[in-house]
C-alpha cells in the first residue's frame, strides 16, 4: 500500500469524497488503496487518499491488462448503447457485459483505444462541406458535437470513421495531405464495419472517446462534463 512520507491534511481528502469525484463505491476505492493503486494514509483511525492521486486519476482513467482488440472495442460501445454488436461470439458478449457491469465507464475508456487509426489530413477547406457529405462517412468528434448537443464547435474542421478501402478514395479524390495542423481527422478502423450502413452519425459514447483524446483543452473539457451523466445502456 502507498504511504504519503508526512501528514499534510491539504493534500488529503476522505475515502468517500474520493469515491464520489471518481463515481465509484467506497469499496471499490478502499480496494484501489489496497492494491496501491491510490496512496493514501490512515489518520485518527481513518482512510484518507491522495487529492493529487484522484484528480489525476478523474483526468486519466484507466483499467489494468492490455486494451481490447478493435473487435471487442467497437463490440463493447455498441453494448454500452444498446446495440447488438453481431460480430461477436454469444461469449464475447457476455465477458463484455460483464465489464460494464463490474466497472464504471471512465475505467473503461482506455482499454478502447485500438478501435481505430487516427489520420491528420489537410483539405481545401472548400472541400469540406462535399467531404462530410460523401458516402460511408460518420461523423464523430468535433463535427458530432452539436448532434448530441455538447458544448463546443470547431468550424473549419471535419472529423469522421472511415473504412481502410474508403480513406484511401478519399485521400485520392480530395488530394488530402498529411499536416501538422489538419483540418481532416480521419479515424479508420482496420477490421470489420461497426456502423450500421445509413448512419451519419457516431454514437454518443464514440464522440465522446475522439473529444478526449483531442488536442483541443475545450473540447476535452467539453467530453468530460457530458461523460459525468453518460450511463450504458443496461447490460
Amino acid at each position: 500500500m502507498a504511504i504519503l512520507p508526512a501528514i499534510d491534511l491539504g493534500r488529503l481528502v476522505p475515502v468517500a469524497d474520493a469515491a464520489q469525484s471518481l463515481r465509484l463505491s467506497q469499496q471499490r476505492v478502499r480496494a484501489l488503496v489496497a492494491d496501491g493503486e491510490l496512496p493514501a494514509r490512515k489518520v485518527a483511525g481513518r482512510w484518507f487518499v491522495e487529492r493529487s492521486a484522484v484528480e489525476k486519476r478523474v483526468r486519466e482513467p484507466r483499467l489494468s491488462g492490455r486494451p481490447f482488440s478493435p473487435q471487442q472495442a467497437w463490440g463493447l460501445i455498441a453494448l454500452a448503447e444498446g446495440e447488438l454488436a453481431p460480430w461477436l461470439s454469444a461469449s464475447s458478449r457476455s465477458r463484455l457485459r460483464r465489464q460494464l457491469r463490474d466497472h464504471q465507464i471512465r475505467e473503461l475508456l482506455p482499454a478502447l483505444s485500438r478501435r481505430a487509426r487516427r489520420v491528420e489530413l489537410r483539405a481545401h477547406p472548400s472541400d469540406l462541406p462535399r467531404l462530410a457529405e460523401e458516402s460511408d462517412v460518420v461523423w464523430s468528434g468535433l463535427s458530432a458535437a452539436s448532434e448530441h448537443r455538447l458544448e463546443i464547435v470547431a468550424p473549419g474542421i471535419f472529423e469522421a470513421y472511415v473504412s481502410k478501402r474508403r480513406v484511401h478514395e478519399l485521400e485520392r479524390d480530395y488530394n488530402l495531405q498529411p499536416s501538422a495542423e489538419p483540418n481532416v481527422v480521419l479515424h479508420v478502423v482496420d477490421g470489420p464495419w461497426p456502423f450500421e450502413k445509413q448512419r451519419r452519425v457516431a454514437p454518443l459514447l464514440v464522440v465522446l472517446l475522439d473529444l478526449l483524446e483531442d488536442d483541443d483543452e475545450r473540447a476535452r473539457r467539453a467530453a468530460f462534463k457530458a461523460l459525468q451523466s453518460y450511463r450504458p445502456a443496461k447490460a
